[in-house]
Order: structure tokens, then sequence, then C-alpha cells
């Protein structure tokens, strides 16, 4: 797999030092559904779809008449909650300890929730391509990787609220996770080559978590000088 995104990096790097000079900037923001799906039961773990979101800037660069290439830099999150649970019977799905706190059962008569963060640095690496040269709407596909950086837990135990900052992922994702994506946008002209941009877009995940497969689906909204 390593093998694989350094030989794509290497080809879209090549395209970019060719490419003619036609370039843009953009800042991106999105929210997207997260799902995961447990592949010895074929069962969503979560009970609904969480929310993720990301934040960062894109660099493009047009090398032929319909086609640009795609590369920048977010910042992206991970976030799953348990919602509301009932006091556990045993130790089988809670923590012992939180943080630096030792939990009993007793600390969870009163119910809990636990929250869980994993804080990613991602880069994509996409073409994109107009159907028509002037037109606003366009396809796009490619791939990422995430670079893990730190995870924020909080566990609520009735009225407590416990928080905890680690830099150990939360058990589902590596330090290392890439992912391919697709999908279609369209821009509209605000300026001299300025435009506001919004884009569908859906992505698979590759957790190197075997027994869990994730996808998600959201909207991206930015804007391009």
């Amino acid at each position: 797999m390593i093998r694989t995104i350094l030989s794509i990096a290497v080809l879209f790097c090549s395209i970019f030092l060719l490419a003619q000079k036609s370039t843009y900037f953009s800042v991106v923001g999105g929210a997207e559904y997260l799902f995961r799906v447990d592949q010895r039961t074929y069962i969503s773990t979560d009970e609904d779809p969480h929310r993720h979101f990301r934040l960062g800037v894109n660099y493009d660069r047009r090398f032929a008449e319909k086609w640009w290439f795609v590369t920048g830099f977010r910042l992206t999150h991970f976030r799953f909650d348990t919602g509301e649970k009932d006091p556990p019977t045993n130790f089988g799905n809670v923590p012992k300890a939180f943080g630096d706190t030792d939990l009993t059962l007793a600390d969870y008569a009163a119910g809990y929730r636990w929250r869980i963060t994993d804080l990613y640095a991602e880069i994509p690496f996409s073409l994109r391509y107009f159907p028509t040269t002037k037109g606003s709407f366009y396809l796009e596909g490619g791939a990422a990787v995430n670079f893990y950086l730190t995870t924020f837990s909080r566990m609520d135990l009735g009225s407590r609220r416990l928080r905890s900052w680690s830099r150990d992922s939360s058990g589902s994702f590596d330090q290392l996770l890439p992912s391919v994506q697709i999908g279609a946008g369209w821009q509209w002209q605000t300026d001299r080559n300025q435009y506001l941009i919004i884009q569908p877009k859906f992505r698979y995940f590759f957790p190197f978590y075997n027994d869990f497969s994730m996808f998600s689906g959201g909207v991206e909204i930015g804007y391009r000088w």
C-alpha cells in the first residue's frame, strides 16, 4: 500500500512539473457522515453515522484543456459517540481506567457517555475533469493520505466530566490512514478568476485495523481564486 501511494505521488508530481502555468488556490471546509461496518458481522458498529469535519487549502493546476491536478492540506477529525448508555453490568464494553483515573463499576452507576475524536492531517491527490471547457460542472477522483496527530476523549459519568488527550489512536485507526474518493462539483464565478465552489464527495477508507470497513459521504464548500 505504501509503495502504491508513493508511486501515485511521483506520477502527480511529474504532471505538476510539466503543466502549463494555470493555477488556483482554494479554502475548503466540509462535513461528512462516517460509517464503520464490522467485517465479522457486517453490522454497523455505531448506532448512528457520525459527522466528521475537515478544513484546509487546495492547490489546483491545469495540465490540459479540461484536466486539473489538485492537492493541498487539510485538518480532519473522526468522531465517535456511544450516546447515553445505561449502567454496565461488567467491564466488557467500558474501560477500567480513563486517562489517569481508575474506574470501578460504581463510577458507571448513573450511566455513561463516551466520545472519542481522532485528529488527522490529510494530503489529497486528485484529478478534476470539466466536460466542457468553460463549464461550471466537473468530476473529480483521487486518493488521500491521513497522518495521525492526536486523540481527544471525553467520558461523562453522571454529572462527572473526564477528559483526556493521547498520542495513541483510538484503536480503530492507525498512524497512516489512506483513502480513495470520488465526487462532483459546481463553481460559480463571483469575480474575475474567483469562484464559489460546492462539491459532494464519497470516500472509502483503508484502515489497517482489518476488522472494519469505513466509508463516508458528505459535501465540501470553498472559495477558489
